[in-house]
């Protein structure tokens, strides 16, 4: 992560528009949780990476040819695209995953209502015992 954020949401996919839906689904998980702990929803950017990784097919004719490569942009997925068919022919002969991921730096509200809360038992709770030697060993 990044020194200007504490915080990262990412979608992963065979397209970019796949990526996008998960990230899409992360980011509104992220604002349910906030909204749950009664923290502000509104969130901080900080940074954005897009990211494809393309490894060859085995099935493509001039598979022992070809290397599997990945490129990662901060401008979006049709850079990144666009970077992809500028290195290769023909981007049918790879098998991609798309990953999108931002970086989010939340207040100190958001942080608190993102961590978990232990449960505490009532004062003076205890607890009913089954049998006479654990009630004795106890004391």
């Amino acid at each position: 992560m990044s020194k200007d954020s504490n915080y990262k949401v990412e979608g992963i996919g065979t397209t970019p528009k796949n990526a996008e839906a998960g990230l899409k689904k992360e980011r509104t998980s992220l604002t349910k949780k906030l909204n749950a702990g009664d923290a502000p929803t509104d969130l901080i950017v900080v940074r954005r990476n897009y990211e494809g990784e393309f490894s060859v097919k085995k099935d493509s004719a001039d598979h022992e040819n070809m290397q599997s490569f990945s490129i990662k942009v901060s401008e979006g997925f049709p850079v990144l695209t666009q970077k992809a068919s500028r290195k290769v022919n023909n981007l049918r002969n790879y098998d991609s995953t798309y990953t999108a991921q931002e970086f989010i730096d939340l207040t100190a509200n958001q942080k608190e209502a993102l961590t978990p809360r232990r449960k505490t038992t009532p004062a003076g709770y205890t607890p009913k015992t089954n049998s006479f030697d654990e009630f004795r060993n106890r004391f």
